[in-house]
């Protein structure tokens, strides 16, 4: 298995073209799936329905249906944030193996477990191949 993952990482970094062009769509991907209800927007509403709500109490109003929308907006603006951090995550995780494969010159010859560590989401073994997933959305098969 260990020499399986140097023979992936060698893949990569021998076919860097191809690889690096993938990863360059990958971050095209991430960078598209901008969130258009993100955290601040979501924020800039919950402001505004909150003086709206400061408003109608002060006038002695029904102010209940503000305040479900302002319990409603605070659930959505908590998954957004979850959604930024894991887009975010994921686009360092890209980088990170972007930045390998630029940085080596050449191919490894030992293995490195920090490399597995940082690099590696899973293996998926099969009869006649294993086939590694990077955390940055690359698949790379090794035949057995």
């Amino acid at each position: 298995m260990k020499q399986a993952f140097v023979t992936a990482l060698n893949q990569l970094i021998g076919s860097s073209k191809e690889y690096l062009g993938i990863l360059q769509k990958n971050i095209a991907e991430v960078l598209r799936m901008g969130n258009p209800d993100s955290a601040e927007n979501i924020q800039a509403q919950l402001d505004d329905l909150q003086h709206q709500l400061i408003d109608r109490a002060s006038r002695r109003e029904d102010y209940d249906d503000i305040s479900q929308e302002i319990f409603r907006l605070r659930e959505q603006k908590e998954k957004a944030m979850m959604n930024d951090v894991s887009r975010s995550d994921y686009f360092e995780r890209i980088k990170e193996l972007q930045d390998f494969i630029i940085s080596q010159s050449s191919g490894i010859s030992e293995f490195d477990e920090t490399l597995v560590k940082h690099l590696l989401k899973k293996v998926t073994v099969y009869e006649d191949k294993l086939v590694f997933e990077f955390k940055s959305g690359i698949t790379v098969e090794v035949e057995n």
